[in-house]
């Protein structure tokens, strides 16, 4: 006998948190682009509409909220959180 049981799926597309995954970013930007060291921090979030970087909590928020049964209706999905600096 097969049961089908539905799948839930929803993935976070974090925006630009200062974490060591951003200083290899800038670093990157330094080598390959000729940037000075955090002019690209600079230039990412100088547009953020919240008006701060993303802080690791609010990735967590996210995730806390989608493995809730609150978020039980949510499936097939990617929520940005990345304070407004993409409109979809």
């Amino acid at each position: 006998m097969l049961c089908f049981m539905p799948l839930q799926l929803a993935t976070d597309s974090a925006g630009v948190a200062d974490t060591p995954m951003w200083e290899r970013i800038d670093a990157a930007f330094v080598k390959y682009k000729g940037y000075a060291p955090k002019q690209a921090w600079k230039e990412f979030t100088q547009g953020i509409l919240v008006g701060r970087p993303q802080e690791p909590e609010d990735v967590a928020n996210l995730v806390s909220f989608l493995a809730s049964d609150d978020a039980n209706y949510i499936t097939g999905q990617t929520i940005l959180t990345d304070g407004g600096m993409v409109f979809r």
